[in-house]
């Protein structure tokens, strides 16, 4: 023990060479936190097996495209659903939008079930809060909103609205439903361009007093150029993640994330992740603690269209510059694992600070026992 602390003790012969090493130890540690500052648990390709581009899933089903046309997998079960709008597990149903008047089919574990609609509806998405089903459905060139009661025959008249709204995500809250999509204003609208986009990123609140009366909304949002593209309820809050930034929506307060994304998923441990576009080198987690920045081991080579957790992963799925589906995979408890290099980093660290505060320590007691001036 006395050799090592000669190297510690104060104008001993070995000062300068103990200098240079924690010079090295500096440099080296350095590096070595710069590579555990990359994401850990990230993999290619997907865990649900698709063999093209996911475009929606739950737990146990997926709607999926390749070069036959667009299927529907249910726990490994495949169907043809080429006209497929949404499948979605709404208080453990998983419903299935066919893309059909009028078609909407239902699964409560022994496969898929017609439920009726009586009315000629597409519907885009749905969700149930309680006594009651939201739907999304088409009507002309633009959306709008039907409600049926659960276990119950009263069906909605369809929202009327002036405008154009092009909706695609609903969610229930406490007061209600939120729904969120895109807005297309009118030709030079506020001086736009013709040739530029006039798509704005919507979110609307939604009511509805169980009666034949149309649904009630809102415009809780309007904001930039895109849309939105995922709703999720998360922090206290429900987030709606779009194309030129992000809001938290808790009542009737709306906080902006300052963030843009193509595509976004809540994971098992209610983390919001938000997703770039290809060539994007970091990936943004919004946490208990606020906005982080996670790099990624090298920039993502697809463009995103869908991403959702899977257990204890989230999966992003997109189409690359080959116009090709790719996906990667990223385990979410390894991002905080003590084994993931950060986490060994993290270790070493501390082992290496102690040892060195601990031969100080004795040095300092030492000089004290001896009476020496320090």
């Amino acid at each position: 023990m006395a050799g090592w602390r000669d190297f510690l003790e104060e104008e001993s012969e070995y000062q300068w060479m103990s200098f240079g090493a924690f010079a090295i130890f500096i440099i080296i540690g350095a590096i070595m936190i710069d590579w555990s500052g990359e994401l850990s648990g990230v993999t290619s390709g997907s865990s649900q097996g698709a063999s093209g581009l996911v475009i929606d899933s739950t737990s146990d089903a997926f709607i999926y495209d390749d070069e036959d046309g667009r299927w529907i997998s249910l726990r490994g079960e495949v169907n043809s659903a080429n006209n497929a709008n949404c499948v979605t597990e709404q208080e453990g149903i998983t419903y299935f939008c066919s893309g059909q008047e009028g078609v909407l089919f239902m699964d409560v574990g022994n496969g898929w079930e017609p439920y009726g609609l009586v009315q000629d509806l597409t519907v885009i998405d749905l969700a149930t809060n309680g006594y009651a089903m939201m739907m999304i459905v088409e009507n002309g060139s633009s959306t709008t909103f039907s409600a049926r009661s659960l276990g119950g025959e009263t069906i909605s008249e369809i929202s009327s609205h002036d405008g154009d709204m092009s909706l695609t995500e609903i969610i229930a809250t406490d007061e209600g439903w939120l729904a969120a999509g895109s807005w297309r204003a009118p030709t030079n609208w506020q001086g736009t361009s013709p040739a530029s986009s006039s798509f704005y990123e919507l979110v609307v609140s939604i009511t509805w007093d169980a009666s034949t009366s149309a649904p009630i909304y809102d415009i809780v949002h309007l904001g930039g150029p895109g849309v939105i593209h995922t709703l999720a309820a998360t922090h206290g809050g429900i987030v709606a993640a779009g194309q030129t930034d992000a809001v938290l929506i808790a009542g009737d307060e709306i906080k902006h994330l300052d963030i843009a994304s193509m595509s976004a998923a809540v994971d098992s441990n209610n983390d919001m992740w938000f997703f770039g576009n290809s060539g994007s080198e970091t990936i943004a987690v919004l946490t208990d603690k606020g906005m982080e920045i996670e790099s990624l081991p090298e920039p993502l080579k697809f463009t995103p269209i869908h991403a959702a957790a899977n257990g204890a992963n989230v999966e992003i799925h997109g189409i690359n510059a080959q116009d090709e589906s790719e996906s990667i995979t990223i385990d979410v408890d390894a991002r905080l694992a003590f084994t993931s290099l950060r986490g060994i980093i993290d270790l070493g660290f501390i082992m290496i600070s102690l040892l060195i505060l601990g031969v100080m320590g004795w040095n300092v007691t030492d000089a004290i026992r001896k009476g020496e001036v320090f």
